[in-house]
C-alpha cells in the first residue's frame, strides 16, 4: 500500500511540474499554496530535472555509440572493398603463375576469417576470353526480351514495349537498349519495399550517360552481384540477365565475365570460352534451367538444360534441328517464376528474316508481344 501510495503521489506531483512547465494547462487554484507545499513542489521539479538530465545524457551516449558504429561500418565496407579487388585482380587466368595461385589462396582465407563470401562459396566464376575484340556495337543486341508470369520487356533498336512498372522504356532523356527480370524465392524484394518500387528485380542499359540501373531494392537477393559491381566501371559492362536470385550472368565488352548459377552452368559457359567461342545470348531460368547461345569459328549453336520444363521450347528446338535448321539465337528469356513461359527472337541459318516463337500463359502478355512484333516487322505501331 505504501509503494502504490507513493507512486500516486508521484505522479500527481508530476503532472504538477508539468503544468508547471508549460503555463497553457495549469488549472488556476482556488487557494493559497502552503509554504509547506511550495517546497514539496520544489523538490519535485529538481528531481523531474534530474529526470530530465538523466534522459538527455542517455540520449547522447547512444548517438554517440550510433556514430561509433557507423564509422565501423564505413571502415568495414572499405575493407571489403579492398579484398575484392584484389582478389578479382588474381582470378585473372593465369595458369603459370604458381605465386599468384597461392595469393588467391590466401585471399580466400582471408575473405572467409572476415565473413565475406568468396567466388567458391558463391557458385560464380570470372573469366577471359582472349579469343575475339569485338567492338561495343557487337556486343549490344538489336533484340533484348525478358519474360515474368505476368510482365515483360522487348526490345528493339526502333520499337520497345514493356508493361512493368520498372524499368522504364526511357529514363533521364535517354532509352533503353537492355532489360532482364530476375526472381526471388519469396517474391518480394530483400528490403520489403517491393509494394512502393518494382515488382521484381531487374537491370537495365541506357542509351548516353544514363548506363547501367539495377532495382537496389533486390541487392541481398543478388549480393553476389552486387560485390562484384561495386568499383566496377558500368561503362565496361556490355551485358546482364538475371535468374532466379541468387544466379546471373554478366559479360564485358573486353570479353571478360562473371557469372554465379548451378555448377553445370558454370562449366558450360567455361567450356565455350576455352574453345574460343563467343557466348551471345544466355537465359536463367526455372529450377536451375538454363540456355546458351554460343557461335565462333564459323560454328552457330545452342546448349539447353530444361530438365523436363518448357516443353513447347524443347519441342520447338527438336523441331528445328530435325528438319536440318541451324538457328542463332537473338535473343531469349525463359520466365524465372514459370515452367512454361518462353520468348525465343531466332534466324535460320541462311535466311534473311528473323522469327518470334514463344509459349506466354498471360493472354494479355501474349497480345502485347504480339503488337511489339508486327510493329518491329512493319516498322509502324
Amino acid at each position: 500500500m505504501n509503494a502504490s501510495h507513493h507512486s500516486l503521489q508521484s505522479i500527481i506531483y508530476f503532472h504538477r511540474i508539468t503544468d508547471d512547465l508549460f503555463p497553457e494547462r495549469k488549472i488556476k487554484s482556488q487557494s493559497a499554496t502552503t509554504h509547506r507545499e511550495e517546497k514539496e513542489l520544489a523538490r519535485e521539479r529538481e528531481k523531474a530535472e534530474e529526470v530530465m538530465n538523466l534522459l538527455m545524457d542517455t540520449q547522447d551516449q547512444l548517438a554517440a555509440s550510433e556514430r561509433r558504429i557507423q564509422h565501423q561500418t564505413i571502415i568495414s565496407l572499405k575493407q571489403q572493398t579492398e579484398l575484392k579487388n584484389d582478389k578479382v585482380a588474381h582470378e585473372r587466368p593465369l595458369a603459370e603463375n604458381q605465386k599468384l595461385k597461392e595469393q588467391v589462396q590466401g585471399l580466400d582465407a582471408m575473405m572467409e576469417a572476415t565473413r565475406i563470401p568468396s567466388p567458391a562459396d558463391t557458385e560464380s566464376t570470372t573469366e577471359t576470353d582472349s579469343s575475339t575484340s569485338d567492338d561495343a556495337a557487337a556486343w549490344t543486341p538489336i533484340y533484348s526480351v525478358s519474360l515474368t508470369k505476368s510482365s515483360f520487356v522487348c526490345i528493339n533498336d526502333a520499337h520497345s514495349s514493356s508493361n512493368a512498372v520498372m524499368p522504364r522504356l526511357s529514363k533521364g532523356g535517354e532509352n533503353i537498349i537492355l532489360a532482364t527480370f530476375g526472381g526471388t524465392v519469396a517474391g518480394a524484394s530483400s528490403t520489403g519495399n517491393s509494394a512502393t518500387t518494382s515488382s521484381q528485380p531487374y537491370a537495365a542499359k541506357y542509351t548516353g550517360a544514363v548506363g547501367w540501373h539495377i532495382s537496389p531494392e533486390y541487392m541481398l537477393d543478388f549480393a553476389a552481384l552486387w560485390r562484384y559491381l561495386n568499383g566496377q566501371d558500368g561503362d565496361d559492362i556490355a551485358y546482364i540477365t538475371l535468374g532466379p536470385s541468387p544466379s546471373f550472368y554478366l559479360r564485358h565488352f573486353d570479353s571478360s565475365y562473371c557469372c554465379k548459377g548451378s555448377s553445370e552452368m558454370i562449366e558450360t559457359v567455361r567450356e565455350y570460352y576455352d574453345n574460343r567461342y563467343n557466348v551471345t545470348d544466355v537465359a536463367i531460368g526455372w529450377q536451375g534451367t538454363y540456355f546458351i547461345g554460343y557461335e565462333g569459328k564459323g560454328v552457330v549453336g545452342y546448349r539447353r538444360s530444361l530438365n523436363g520444363y518448357y516443353p513447347a521450347l524443347h519441342e520447338l528446338l527438336d523441331e528445328e534441328r530435325e528438319g536440318g535448321h541451324k538457328i542463332r539465337v537473338k535473343a531469349i528469356s525463359l520466365a524465372v517464376d514459370s515452367p512454361t513461359d518462353f520468348l525465343l527472337v531466332y534466324r535460320r541459318e541462311g535466311e534473311d528474316w528473323t522469327n518470334v516463337q514463344c509459349h506466354i500463359s498471360d493472354a494479355s502478355v501474349k497480345r502485347k508481344v504480339a503488337r511489339w512484333w508486327k510493329e518491329v516487322c512493319t516498322g509502324s505501331p
